[in-house]
């Protein structure tokens, strides 16, 4: 749901359509209900790429580009001093 971040408290289009890619394992007839929900054409580009890139992974076994998800893992200590302080 981080993808539509606040959106979904005020509208009820763009809750529906990120409620029902909360569950990333869909299934094809899940997918184009998804596709057909009125806040699907309000995601980006990239979101609805990331939500069909997701869809293939699960129903192909097709893994997603690295343009959508690095294959390098985020840092483990990303904005913290040595002392524990945030920097």
């Amino acid at each position: 749901i981080a993808i539509g971040q606040a959106h979904c408290l005020d509208d009820p289009r763009m809750r529906e359509v990120l409620v029902a890619i909360a569950d990333w394992k869909m299934d094809e007839e899940q997918f184009l209900n998804t596709k057909g929900l009125s806040g699907w054409s309000r995601l980006s580009a990239e979101a609805q790429a990331l939500v069909t890139a997701s869809y293939l992974y699960y129903q192909e076994g097709e893994f997603p580009s690295s343009d959508l998800v690095s294959l390098t893992p985020p840092s483990l200590l990303a904005g913290v001093d040595k002392k524990g302080g945030a920097l």
